[in-house]
């Protein structure tokens, strides 16, 4: 695209200014009632994320690390320097695929995960500078809110991916706010940020770029707190970007309605696996409802998906490849068999003896994937899922035109559904009693009145 250097200038100027003025009581209430319903989601996943590989391989490199306690990681109770925790935590919130995902941003929907690094960031920087919950708000809705905008305003072509490039200078945004940076330091930490992004999808272990975007985000915001400058011509080395990873740029959807509208995440999962294996669980929900599966009497099993999901991992046939947690959580396959035989999917049956029941296996060896016949109705999401079962006993079938939790495009989780998921999650790590579950749940939900973080160490730390 041509540039105009004075708009883009303009732009720029604009954004910093506005991170740096922009107040808790300039954001709508409804936009405050959702951002205390991410953390809080989120929350509960840190909790549950403990358990997993990845997160006990980080939690054990820290602690050899050392160095100054300044905030908790809260599925193990330690402290550590303030970006080793913020990484720890963010990668135990994408532990299980279960936190809250999606913007819709600039009239652009965008499949971002982008709570899982803004909310364990925020935790950690309000900790160590005994920040309230106002403060705490006012960082993670204008970092969600930034992550939103540059999202909705250009396209990254693969293998570029959002979670260790656009979350990592989020990550700054937080700590920038906490720390009342003005605009020229906000410019300075986001393009010190720059210097740090990773950019590959997603490896075995997908939940480490949210980690490492945490961590490199907090390096360059501290860097700039403490005087360092970002580069002299920020519009030349936007120019530059956009050549080597950027298609699509337009600074008018960055500025649609800056500081009067606030992009947000717009999903609560109600599954823990990937949002692109949603439709199909619910399918095989609704099925296990009419019938009592037995799988030795499935003669066919059909599910009907978009050419999209076509070509995501999730509709590899399903096998144990580096990592049986993963494996499962990015299979069609393995979740429906699950939701089949035990009428929904949950965090056990992720672990990793859970997947090598030779049972779900047979199962999900035996369900076959094809785009024939979609979608089902005109405008159907590219999520929309069908699913035929020849049994026996008859033939059972269901259709979900998009699976349920965005709060956009609809039908989206009810807050007594947050609330049921955040406890379950809670049970499943073994940190919280039930009745201190429910207290965290009462501390996020009143965040914007609570003077630091003390209620939720003195439960959780």
């Amino acid at each position: 695209m041509e540039y105009s250097s004075l708009s883009i200038d303009d732009s720029i100027q604009r954004l910093m200014e506005h991170l740096s003025t922009v107040r808790f009581e300039d954001i709508p209430r409804d936009t405050v009632y959702r951002a205390r319903l991410v953390a809080a989601d989120t929350f509960g996943c840190i909790l549950s994320g403990k358990h997993e590989k990845a997160a006990h391989a980080a939690h054990a490199q820290v602690m050899d690390w050392g160095g100054t306690e300044q905030a908790t990681m809260w599925g193990f109770g330690d402290k550590a320097p303030l970006p080793h925790t913020a990484y720890v935590n963010a990668l135990c919130a994408r532990a299980n695929d279960y936190g809250p995902v999606e913007t819709f941003a600039a009239g652009r929907f965008k499949p971002l995960h982008v709570s899982e690094t803004m909310v364990p960031v925020s935790l950690a920087a309000a900790e160590m500078l005994h920040a309230d919950g106002r403060s705490m708000l006012t960082a993670l809705i204008c970092a969600e809110d930034f992550v939103g905008r540059l999202s909705g305003c250009m396209d990254m072509p693969l293998p570029i991916d959002c979670r260790g490039t656009l979350n990592t200078l989020g990550a700054t945004v937080v700590y920038g706010k906490l720390k009342a940076f003005t605009p020229r330091q906000f410019a300075d930490a986001l393009w010190l940020a720059l210097h740090q992004l990773n950019g590959i999808r997603q490896g075995t272990h997908f939940q480490l770029s949210q980690g490492f975007s945490a961590m490199h985000g907090l390096l360059a915001a501290d860097l700039a707190a403490r005087g360092l400058k970002g580069v002299d011509e920020p519009c030349a080395e936007l120019k530059r970007l956009h050549n080597i990873f950027i298609r699509n740029l337009s600074p008018d959807d960055l500025m649609e309605q800056l500081g009067k509208v606030f992009y947000s995440t717009t999903t609560f999962k109600a599954w823990p696996a990937c949002r692109a294996t949603h439709a199909g669980i619910e399918c095989a929900v609704n099925i296990a409802k009419q019938t009592s599966i037995q799988p030795d009497k499935i003669r066919e099993a059909v599910l009907t998906v978009s050419p999209w999901t076509m070509s995501h991992a999730v509709a590899r046939p399903f096998r144990i490849r580096n990592y049986a947690h993963a494996d499962a959580i990015y299979s069609l396959q393995y979740v429906v068999a699950v939701a089949l035989l035990h009428g929904g999917v949950e965090l056990k049956h992720m672990a990793e003896h859970a997947v090598e029941d030779e049972e779900t296996i047979r199962l999900a060896g035996r369900i076959r994937l094809s785009s024939e016949g979609w979608p089902a109705h005109a405008g159907d999401s590219f999520l929309a899922t069908g699913l035929k079962l020849v049994c026996d006993d008859g033939e059972f079938s269901a259709y979900v035109p998009l699976p349920r939790g965005n709060s956009v495009m609809g039908p989206s989780l009810s807050e007594s559904e947050v609330r049921e998921k955040f406890l379950s999650n809670a049970a499943f790590s073994g940190i919280l009693s039930p009745h201190d579950a429910e207290t965290a749940w009462d501390f996020f939900t009143g965040l914007d009145q609570q003077q630091d973080l003390s209620p939720l160490l003195a439960l959780v730390g």
